[in-house]
């Protein structure tokens, strides 16, 4: 799902590991004036998906 894009829009054919998606989002929270260290990819996945299920919306219309 997440690819690196380079510095001329061109999307690499690999995927982004989940820690270099923790290590850019840590980085924009921090950016944000966030503590990065409260973050992390799997902590968005999973509350995005606690936050639909108590909005009623079934799993597979959420995944």
């Amino acid at each position: 799902m997440f690819r690196r894009i380079d510095q001329w829009s061109n999307v690499d054919r690999r995927v982004l590991t989940a820690q270099s998606v923790d290590l850019v989002l840590q980085s924009r929270c921090a950016k944000a004036g966030f503590d990065p260290q409260k973050f992390s990819a799997h902590g968005l996945r999973s509350g995005y998906l606690t936050e639909a299920a108590n909005r009623g919306i079934p799993l597979p219309e959420a995944m």
